[in-house]
């Protein structure tokens, strides 16, 4: 190339450098990253390191097919025989099945409540089949498919924390850096993410193994409001490379709940048979949920059925100035419905009354609904700290209409001497305590003499059908009870399950006798 070439091609290249470097050095700087930016990118590099501590180094694949049995003991908070102190536990045991790529799954539990009340059951969904199988009585139910959709997330794959992981990774944008906190004596980072439906769960990271330790959510009670709710994971195993919780704990509040170790772990497929609705078992169809309604029992006595799904009821007595409930399930909503109920069919006349069976929460728990329209609730002298703790309770995730009202002040009467009669001289009411009982150390029963009628909750629980079952520890008490207090009682009615009369009340007792000589 002639020099002069050389030298002009020199001198373009040079120019080009420096037009570069001008533009470079004009061109405005990336912004440093903002407060979201920051904790995003934080907890990023947190989880990714979780998911790969989780399958040994490896970047976490996602799992073909798990399972697993459990065992431990279930721990009874709010559902104990006594309202405060330490709650009660019975034995939990349990297996699992997931196989991911078919969406099936297979989960059962056995366990009991205090005072004999056994439960057995077999959940499984198949594609887009679901059923729900009754161990105890033989019968599949068939679910429906959102329910069982839900029941899957809710009680089977939050048992394992790759699913948390997994689910963090698919919705990275709401993953933030939340903190550092010491946990069981170690450093943990601290994350959270963002379900579809909008929970947020953290989840708390040892800061040495990266490994998931526990993970928290805020829930609001129907009794006492706000409250954490935490899974632990103590321990885990090593199993096909991947490192799979070895026990799990439960907390609400602080109060043990669950604690349970998982043994068996299997990463094989899972056969076919597993998921197949168990044979010699009665297919019944679940109905759709009940509505509330209000069935006449006598004259100024009524039933409202079918509350929250049809599981629970209400009895309320017209008095000539005054109604009196008898029982407050569940929660705020279920009170609003109930007492709309009360004032339509008798219309002017105001609730002043309303008393709980007993302190279990899905029978009180619609106690504060009944405060905030300034009725007065009549309960046993043993529950009184039970309530005012809930009275007290912080309500700001979701504020009940207590919280929401003007706060008017709560008031409670308390049954001295195991009795307390309501009359309008007319009509009469007498609540008696029939505690201490396998189920309740202090139990109520609402009687009424001139009607024969005895209400009563979970001391005889009939199931929807009206099938007679036989008697459990608690309702065996409790027909003891009746036949030592001289009521000439007709008819019984429950919370749970339809009115049984007295020859029907036998047949139970026999039934229990019948199978304790097999």
């Amino acid at each position: 190339m002639p020099r002069a070439i050389r030298v002009s091609a020199f001198i373009v290249l040079a120019l080009l450098t420096a037009s570069f470097a001008v533009a470079q050095a004009q061109q405005p700087q990336a912004p440093p990253p903002t407060e979201t930016e920051a904790s995003y990118r934080r907890a990023r590099t947190a989880l990714d390191a979780a998911a790969k501590a989780l399958a040994g180094g490896k970047a976490l694949p996602g799992l073909d097919a798990v399972s697993f049995k459990i065992n431990g003991k279930l721990v009874h908070r709010n559902q104990s025989p006594r309202a405060e102190g330490a709650p009660e536990s019975t034995p939990y045991a349990g297996e699992v099945a997931v196989d991911f790529a078919r969406t099936h799954v297979a989960f059962q539990r056995t366990s009991s409540f205090p005072g004999g009340f056994d439960f057995s059951n077999r959940w499984v969904r198949a594609g887009e089949d679901s059923f729900n199988h009754d161990l105890l009585r033989k019968r599949r139910f068939t679910v429906p498919r959102q329910s069982m959709a839900n029941f899957v997330e809710a009680v089977v794959l939050r048992r394992l924390p790759q699913f948390h992981l997994l689910t963090a990774q698919d919705r990275a944008a709401t993953v933030r850096w939340v903190g550092e906190a010491d946990f069981n004596g170690a450093k943990h980072n601290v994350i959270s993410y963002a379900t579809v439906s909008g929970e947020v769960i953290s989840l708390f990271l040892d800061a040495q193994t990266n490994l998931l330790s526990k993970y928290e959510t805020l829930a609001a009670e129907s009794l006492f409001g706000d409250v954490i709710v935490e899974t632990i994971f103590p321990s885990y195993t090593e199993v096909g490379g991947l490192q799979l919780p070895a026990a799990q704990v439960e907390k609400r509040g602080g109060v043990l709940t669950l604690d349970v170790a998982f043994t068996g772990h299997s990463l094989a497929p899972i056969a076919d048979s597993v998921f197949a609705p168990l044979p010699d078992f009665e297919p019944a169809q679940q109905g759709p949920p009940a509505q509330p309604s209000v069935r006449e029992l006598a004259k100024d006595v009524y039933l409202i059925e079918g509350l929250a799904g049809g599981g629970y009821r209400v009895m309320f007595v017209v008095f000539r100035d005054f109604i009196m409930a008898v029982e407050a399930p569940v929660g705020d909503q279920v009170s609003s419905v109930a007492l709309r109920l009360m004032r339509e069919k008798a219309p002017g006349k105001p609730v002043r009354f309303v008393a709980v069976t007993h302190h279990h929460d899905d029978h009180s728990g619609g106690v504060r609904g009944y405060l905030a329209e300034g009725v007065t609730l009549v309960t046993t002298p043993g529950n009184a700290g039970f309530f005012r703790n809930s009275i007290r309770a912080p309500f700001t995730i979701q504020p009940d209409a207590y919280a929401r009202g003007s706060r008017r002040g709560a008031s409670a009467d308390f049954i001295e001497g195991g009795k307390a009669v309501f009359t309008d001289g007319t009509r009469r009411l007498e609540l008696i305590d029939i505690g201490p009982g396998p189920h309740a150390q202090e139990m109520l029963v609402a009687w009424l003499p001139n009607e024969k009628i005895l209400f009563q909750g979970d001391l005889l629980n009939r199931p929807s059908d009206g099938a007679l079952l036989p008697a459990n520890d608690t309702t065996a008490h409790f027909y003891d009870w009746i036949g030592k207090s001289g009521l000439p009682v007709e008819q019984v009615v429950g919370v749970h399950g339809p009115p049984t009369t007295m020859s029907e009340f036998a047949s139970i007792m026999d039934l229990r006798r019948q199978r304790a000589a097999q």
